[in-house]
């Protein structure tokens, strides 16, 4: 049996940590990586490895490719606010955790200012 694979980007490079890792890139099939001979090799990245996150964040970022290095911005890491009590919501890239937390009391107190103000009061402390 022949089987035939296109892949959509040939030999890439993609450098994590100062580690380069090469592949051809199929949208459909995912990496085939590619070993220092030029030929594709079996073995891949272990799960944990930073590959992933930096191949996922390449892939939702549009798969762009400069001079064969693929060309991607890390993914920033999520920031968590504490609401109230164990509750926690992660706050979104260039928001101010303070900010997003203020504005989720001012909707879950909406009907009790009272109660919203001592909320407020309690998260700015003494």
């Amino acid at each position: 049996m022949i089987i035939c694979s296109f892949t959509d980007f040939d030999d890439v490079r993609l450098t994590v940590d100062g580690q380069v890792f090469r592949f051809e890139f199929s949208k459909r099939f995912g990496p085939l990586m590619i070993g220092k001979r030029g030929r594709t090799i079996d073995n891949y990245p272990p799960l944990k490895s930073p590959f992933w996150d930096a191949l996922q964040a390449w892939c939702t970022q549009g798969h762009q490719v400069v001079n064969g290095e693929a060309v991607y911005l890390p993914e920033p890491e999520p920031t968590c606010v504490r609401l109230i009590g164990r509750q926690y919501v992660e706050v979104p890239a260039g928001r101010n955790p303070e900010d997003v937390r203020r504005e989720w009391l001012a909707k879950v107190f909406k009907d009790d200012p009272v109660k919203l103000e001592a909320a407020l009061r309690v998260s700015e402390g003494p």
